[in-house]
């Protein structure tokens, strides 16, 4: 049975050219990139160059431009990074309470690590959003304070799909603040760098994450000023010092090539994607009575999040899987929890509709057929 995976915001599998690129920095270019030898310093000579790909992609062309490049081992340990290192360096520059701003609807390892640093003594306001799941960009300017330090607004829900105005808010932060360095504004961009235009303009930092670029896992990375944080891993200083641990060459290769192929090919599979799930709502809403979660519009074109009417979607998602077919009812990272999604919840959807919801995302691999015979096995096995 040819089994149909539709589960690509969790995760994807690794793209041929990526794994070229990276074969080589397992066994014959393996030096510590850190040593002066000979190994070594092909192996920094490569990451240098991966990481002056990925800043330029992101449109920072400056000379030094490179150093803003932080390769962490996750995009959870990423946005940790830049929540974290930003309240370290306000706390030892300024020495008063810090105040950051985050949307209801973030990934966990931005809310609870802002949750977390509220039990220490910072201050958090989470912002609301509206029924389709778009953050209240008015509600964000009126609650930046003098001691804002940073302001952490995803660029596109890893659940839904909706697609926030980072763009919007960036520039009216940057008008506020003026001369200023703070607020910082940061966008997790680890859902929608594969179909949205994303670069230094979109926010202050990014947050990417390769095995959702079909790279590997076990690789994130930050572009952040590195001067505006302070370490949360502290060792022998690799990272320009605010990440230390020995360089992973071969992920770091494998992350930069990832991003550069997404990058070739993100307006013309972005259209594609968007053709097979407009298609697969249409019949999944005409047919089987289900309804779209989130926007219908300002969604990522690979996203279907589908609220069902079966009181026990586990048991549809079990019988899907025993038909071939992949899919989740939310973030894998959470999944296991078996709770409501807290995204659907703040949209306003009770908690039976938030538990009868299935997330469906298509990648490289989907074909309209395979949406087709989605369908069939839906309508099958309820």
């Amino acid at each position: 049975m040819m089994r149909i995976y539709c589960d690509y915001a969790s995760t994807t599998p690794l793209d041929e050219a990526v794994k070229k690129a990276m074969d080589p920095f397992w066994s014959n270019i393996f030096g510590n990139p850190g040593s002066l030898h000979k190994e070594g310093q092909e192996a920094s000579q490569a990451i240098f160059e991966a990481r002056r790909s990925i800043v330029h992609i992101l449109g920072n062309n400056d000379m030094h431009g490179f150093k803003n490049i932080i390769f962490t081992g996750s995009a959870t340990e990423a946005n940790n990074l830049i929540l974290r290192g930003a309240i370290k360096k306000w706390e030892k520059e300024k020495k008063r309470r810090p105040h950051i701003i985050i949307s209801a609807i973030e990934h966990d390892s931005i809310t609870e690590t802002a949750m977390s640093l509220k039990e220490e003594g910072v201050a958090v306001t989470v912002v609301p959003v509206t029924k389709h799941g778009i953050v209240r960009q008015e509600i964000i300017l009126q609650s930046l304070q003098p001691n804002t330090v940073l302001v952490s607004i995803t660029q596109a829900n890893n659940e839904v799909g909706t697609i926030q105005p980072i763009e919007k808010i960036t520039k009216e932060i940057k008008k506020s603040r003026g001369e200023k360095r703070y607020p910082l504004v940061h966008t997790d961009a680890v859902q929608s760098f594969q179909y949205l235009p994303c670069n230094i303009n979109t926010a202050d930092a990014i947050t990417l994450s390769a095995h959702k670029l079909y790279g590997p896992k076990g690789i994130g990375v930050l572009y952040v000023d590195h001067g505006m944080i302070e370490p949360i891993i502290t060792g022998g200083g690799q990272e320009e010092g605010v990440r230390s641990g020995t360089e992973n060459t071969p992920l770091i290769i494998g992350c930069a090539e990832a991003i550069k192929k997404t990058v070739t090919i993100r307006k013309k599979e972005a259209r594609r994607m968007k053709n097979i799930s407009d298609r697969f709502i249409a019949q999944i809403e005409k047919t089987i009575g289900a309804q779209l979660n989130g926007h219908r519009t300002k969604r990522l074109p690979n996203n279907a999040n589908i609220a069902f009417r079966e009181d026990d979607v586990e048991s549809l998602l079990i019988k899907l899987d025993l038909a071939g077919i992949a899919v989740s009812s939310g973030s894998a990272c959470s999944a296991r929890l078996r709770k409501p999604s807290k995204t659907l919840i703040a949209m306003g959807c009770s908690e039976k509709q938030a538990k009868q919801s299935v997330r469906f995302t298509f990648g490289r691999q989907t074909t309209v057929k395979n949406s087709n015979e989605i369908i069939k096995k839906i309508k099958s096995n309820r």
